[in-house]
């Protein structure tokens, strides 16, 4: 049996969420207010910093419709570590489960992921996928040689802080899936009426057969192909 999860189609999606946790930033040409506090996903609350420019259209990452572009790079407390001002994101789960962040990383300025105010280890802690669907590694310095459209994968534990930031730039932010009960966060549910015709993505956004095997996305839902 096919397993399958919700999950808003793009083309109707603008802020919304559902059981599994999806949210976009709108796709109105709206400017995010400084520290802007969302909400709309259970379990989990995520933080914009301060100073952004309106919301672009998206034509990179099927699962979202736009994205916020950072217009202010990050300031940081003594630490340097956690941010006070500026383009960042904080997430705080209330339970365990697993992000999939929609960013865009500029070329050549520092990134970083923050759990609890310690740094966490690139490849380890948390990976890049492009919207290609290629695992983008980090210099030594944490810095990319080109700029980067896709996702920022990581698992959380409930109860822990989370950030996303450059150091000396800003970065995009298109939305986040915050899946629960596992690293894929899939459950089992009655499948819709859907058009079996429907183009069928794989996780990166790439299009492929109704044939390709694992998790697949047709008609904005998620499912498993064996």
């Amino acid at each position: 049996m096919k397993k399958i999860f919700t999950l808003v189609a793009a083309a109707m999606m603008a802020v919304c969420a559902n059981a599994q946790g999806t949210y976009a930033v709108p796709d109105d040409g709206s400017t995010p207010e400084d520290n802007m506090v969302i909400t709309d996903v259970e379990n989990i609350t995520v933080t914009l910093g301060t100073g952004f420019k309106e919301n672009k259209s998206n034509t990179n990452l099927p699962e979202f419709v736009a994205y916020t572009q950072g217009n202010s790079n990050a300031a940081f407390g003594e630490d340097g570590i956690i941010p006070v001002s500026g383009t960042y994101y904080e997430f705080k789960p209330a339970v365990d489960g697993s992000l999939k962040v929609g960013a865009v990383i500029g070329n050549g300025k520092e990134f970083r992921a923050v759990c609890d105010g310690a740094y966490m280890t690139p490849g380890t802690d948390f990976t890049l996928v492009n919207k290609d669907g290629e695992t983008v590694e980090l210099a030594e310095d944490n810095t990319l040689a080109e700029k980067f459209y896709g996702y920022v994968n990581f698992d959380v534990k409930a109860n822990s802080t989370y950030y996303l930031y450059m150091k000396g730039s800003k970065m995009s932010f298109y939305g986040f899936i915050f899946s629960t009960g596992g690293s894929t966060g899939i459950y089992d549910i009655t499948k819709d009426n859907v058009d079996a015709n429907a183009p069928v993505y794989n996780l990166a956004g790439q299009r492929v057969s109704k044939e390709a095997k694992g998790i697949l996305i047709q008609n904005g839902k998620k499912f498993i192909n064996k």
